[in-house]
């Protein structure tokens, strides 16, 4: 059983109850452009927010469907990604789907915490799970977006 489900709510409306179900979008949110920083040439890209406000929906049905099911809670949480690129690179070219990039091989280390309002808190600090050892950094066009 869930008992915590950490999200910023939907974006069209914040504060409104419920836009899933009137097609919106939702566990997104909007990240600032200095939250990457990347060291060209060195193989290192990283992703930090710090002190990020969420909400504790605590089930994802009530996340997605805000049945009232259980409480929503503040919430607030803490993501640091950094990314070791490994030299290995691939270059990808669709010029008739309009999309393409050069992309590298990477490892990467995730650190990830949590805390809400009602005193829960999660963290993977001291976390043997926090290695991924498939992961690629990339710059991407993709069609009308990045022509």
């Amino acid at each position: 059983m869930q008992i915590h489900s950490f999200d910023p709510g939907d974006l069209n409306e914040p504060g409104k109850p419920n836009h899933f179900m009137d097609g919106g979008i939702f566990w997104t949110g909007r990240v600032p452009k200095t939250a990457v920083q990347e060291k060209l040439g060195q193989r290192d890209t990283r992703f930090t927010l710090s002190h990020v406000a969420l909400f504790d929906f605590t089930t994802s049905p009530n996340a997605i469907f805000r049945d009232g099911s259980a409480p929503i809670v503040d919430a607030m949480a803490n993501v640091k990604i950094q990314w070791m690129g490994t030299g290995e690179r691939l270059k990808v070219d669709n010029d008739k789907a309009g999309f393409g990039g050069q992309y590298e091989h990477a490892g990467a280390t995730i650190e990830w915490s949590a805390s809400n309002a009602a005193g829960y808190s999660f963290s993977t600090v001291n976390s043997s799970e926090i290695n991924v050892t498939h992961a690629f950094t990339a710059h991407v066009r993709n069609g009308i977006f990045h022509p």
